[in-house]
């Protein structure tokens, strides 16, 4: 089971965005919004990692082996377009957590 922290919205409209699917939800989702990306910033890097999701996709082996890569990565923000770089993938995953937070939820006040 993964412990990774998610997020899993449905707006007024009923479309959905989420921050993966920890759960394996079953079926087919009627829409899904990429919040983000990560991607590696050299040019042949990114070639070769979208080349492998497309022919593997986001799980198994191939997906896990791409996560691993030494390398610098970008993170971008799809709706905001804002990025940030790291060479550590894992902070670049925190940052888009908290950015996702920062976005979707209203600041809590003591009343």
């Amino acid at each position: 089971m993964n412990n990774q922290p998610f997020v899993i919205t449905i707006d007024e409209q009923g479309d959905l965005e989420s921050l993966g699917n920890p759960l394996g939800l079953p079926g087919a989702l009627v829409s899904k919004k990429r919040f983000s990306e990560i991607l590696p910033v050299n040019r042949a890097l990114r070639i070769a990692f979208r080349t492998l999701r497309h022919l593997f996709g986001d799980e198994g082996y191939a997906a896990a082996w791409t996560r691993q890569w030494s390398c610098l990565w970008e993170a971008h923000i799809l709706s905001t377009g804002e990025t940030n770089r790291s060479t550590n993938r894992q902070a670049l995953i925190e940052w888009e957590h908290a950015r996702y937070f920062a976005i979707h939820h209203e600041p809590k006040c003591d009343i």
